[in-house]
C-alpha cells in the first residue's frame, strides 16, 4: 500500500510540472503576442504626431484663428453700452442735483486707406504660417526618429556580430585545448585564445548595452516609456540611392517648410508696412448714440432723450513722426526676414549637396565593405584549415577572427551611413514626411555578406 502511495504522489508531481511548464510557455506566447511592433513607416507616426515641439507648434493654429477673427472684427460696428451717475451743485438751485444717463453708441468704419484688408491678409498669411511651422517641426523630429530607429538596427546587427565573434573564439578555444591535449599545442596557444575569448566576451557586453541605450533613446523621442513591451522590427539593409530625388533643388525649394515660414514672414511684414502706412491718411467712421437723461432739475419729471448719428472724417496733421518711426521699423524687419530667405536658401543649397556627395559616397564604401567582409571571410576560412593541418600557426587564426569582425562591424557601420545620408537628403529636400502613411520596405541587395559564420566549412 506503501508503495502503490509512493507512485501516486511521484505522478502527481510529474503531471503538476508538466502543467506549469505548459502554463508558463503559454503564458511566454500570450506576452509575444501582446507586444507591440514598431517598425520605420511607425516610427515616423508617431514621432509626427506625438513630438511636444510638434504639439507646441500646432497651437500657432488656434493663434491664427484668434487673428484672423480679430482682423474681421475691424471692419464690423462697434456697439457701446454706458451709464453715468454725477453729482452737481450750483447756487441757483442751492443745493445738489443727481443726473444720471444711460447711453448706447455705435461706431462703424467706412474708410481706413486699406490698413483693415492688409490686417485681414496679415491674419491669412499667419494661418499659412502656423501650418509650415507645424510641418518644419515634424520634419526635424522625424529626422531624429528616424536616425534613432537606425541606431538601434545598427546596435542590434553590432550585438549579433559580437555574438558571431564569440561563437568563433569559441570554437577556436575547443580546437586549441584539443590539440594541446594531443601535444601539438602549447599552454600559451590556450591562454591567447582563452583571452581572445575574454575579449569578444566583454565586447558581448558592451554591445547589449548599446543595444538598450539605443532603444531606450528612440522610445523617448517617440515618448514611450522605455520599459514598454515594444519589439522594434526591421533590418539594416543596403538600398540603391537612384530615383530618391528627381530634381532635388527645385524640389527644396518648394517643398522645405522652413524657407515657406521665411518667406511667408516676409509677406507678413509686407503687409504690416500697408497697415502702418495708412495711419497717415484719411480715415472715415459712421457714428451714432442715442441717450436718456434724467432731468437736470428736481422739479422735473420723466426721463430726456438725445440722439446724434454722423460721419467722422480723421486726417491726421502732426504725430510728432511716430508713424516715420514705425515705417521705419517695418521696413528694417522686412529687410531681416528677406536676408533671413536668402540665407535659407543658401543653407539648403548646401544641404543637398552635401547629402548627395555623401550619399553617393556612402553607397561605395557600402560596396567596398561588402567586399573585404566576403575577403575576410575566406581568409578566415583558409586560416581554420590550415591551422587545423598544422599549416598555419595561431596567431593567423586569431588574426582573420579579428579582421572579420572589423570588417563585419565596418560593413554594418557603412550601411548604417549610407541610411541616414539617404534620411539627410529626404529632409534636405523637404520630401521626408511623404513616407508617412506608405508602405516602404526595405530589401536586402542580392550578395549582401552572409551573417552566418559559424558553420564555416573547414578542409
Amino acid at each position: 500500500m506503501k508503495r502503490y502511495l509512493i507512485k501516486i504522489i511521484v505522478w502527481g508531481c510529474v503531471l503538476t510540472l508538466c502543467l506549469a511548464s505548459h502554463g508558463l510557455g503559454a503564458g511566454e506566447e500570450n506576452t509575444e503576442a501582446g507586444m507591440g511592433r514598431l517598425d520605420l513607416r511607425e516610427v515616423m507616426h508617431l514621432a509626427a504626431t506625438q513630438s511636444l515641439d510638434v504639439l507646441s507648434a500646432a497651437q500657432g493654429r488656434e493663434v491664427a484663428n484668434g487673428k484672423i477673427r480679430e482682423a474681421y472684427a475691424n471692419a464690423l460696428p462697434v456697439l457701446n453700452a454706458g451709464t453715468e451717475l454725477m453729482y452737481m451743485s450750483d447756487s441757483l438751485s442751492r443745493g445738489d442735483n443727481e443726473q444720471a444717463t444711460v447711453s448706447l453708441s455705435l461706431t462703424q468704419p467706412l474708410f481706413r486707406a486699406g490698413s483693415i484688408s492688409a490686417g485681414i491678409r496679415a491674419a491669412k498669411l499667419y494661418e499659412d504660417y502656423s501650418e509650415k511651422s507645424i510641418a518644419s517641426a515634424k520634419l526635424d523630429v522625424v529626422r531624429l526618429a528616424c536616425i534613432r530607429y537606425y541606431d538601434v538596427l545598427l546596435a542590434r546587427t553590432n550585438l549579433q556580430v559580437a555574438r558571431e565573434t564569440v561563437d568563433l573564439a569559441s570554437f577556436n578555444l575547443d580546437v586549441v585545448t584539443g590539440r594541446k591535449a594531443q601535444g601539438t599545442a602549447t599552454n600559451l596557444d590556450v591562454i591567447r585564445a582563452q583571452e581572445q575569448m575574454s575579449n569578444y566576451q566583454a565586447d558581448l557586453l558592451s554591445a547589449r548595452n548599446a543595444l538598450s541605450i539605443a532603444r531606450m533613446r528612440l522610445l523617448t523621442v517617440l515618448r514611450i516609456p522605455p520599459d514598454a513591451p515594444i519589439a522594434i522590427q526591421g533590418d539594416l539593409c543596403f538600398t540603391p540611392e537612384s530615383g530618391l530625388v528627381a530634381n532635388p533643388f527645385k524640389t527644396a525649394g518648394e517643398r522645405r517648410p522652413d524657407l515657406q515660414v521665411l518667406k511667408t514672414q516676409v509677406n507678413m511684414q509686407d503687409e504690416n508696412i500697408i497697415a502702418t502706412q495708412s495711419e497717415r491718411y484719411l480715415s472715415v467712421d459712421a457714428t451714432g448714440k442715442y441717450s436718456q437723461v434724467t432731468p437736470e432739475s428736481p422739479l422735473e419729471d420723466g426721463w430726456a432723450e438725445e440722439y446724434y448719428g454722423g460721419v467722422v472724417f480723421k486726417l491726421p496733421i502732426f504725430e510728432g513722426r511716430r508713424v516715420s518711426g514705425k515705417m521705419a521699423q517695418e521696413k528694417a524687419l522686412r529687410n531681416q526676414y528677406k536676408y533671413a530667405v536668402d540665407q535659407k536658401t543658401d543653407e539648403i543649397r548646401l544641404e543637398v549637396n552635401e547629402a548627395l556627395d555623401n550619399l553617393q559616397a556612402a553607397a561605395q564604401v557600402v560596396k567596398a565593405r561588402e567586399t573585404s567582409v566576403l575577403q575576410a571571410k575566406e581568409a578566415l576560412r583558409l586560416a581554420q584549415s590550415g591551422y587545423e593541418h598544422g599549416v598555419n600557426e595561431q596567431l593567423d587564426v586569431l588574426n582573420a577572427q579579428l579582421t572579420f569582425a572589423d570588417s563585419s562591424l565596418n560593413y554594418s557601420k557603412a550601411v548604417y551611413d549610407h541610411n541616414i545620408y539617404r534620411i539627410d537628403l529626404k529632409r534636405a529636400t523637404g520630401v521626408l514626411l511623404d513616407e508617412i502613411g506608405q508602405e516602404t520596405v526595405d530589401k536586402p541587395v542580392a550578395g549582401q555578406a552572409e551573417t552566418e559564420t559559424r558553420g564555416l566549412d573547414h578542409e
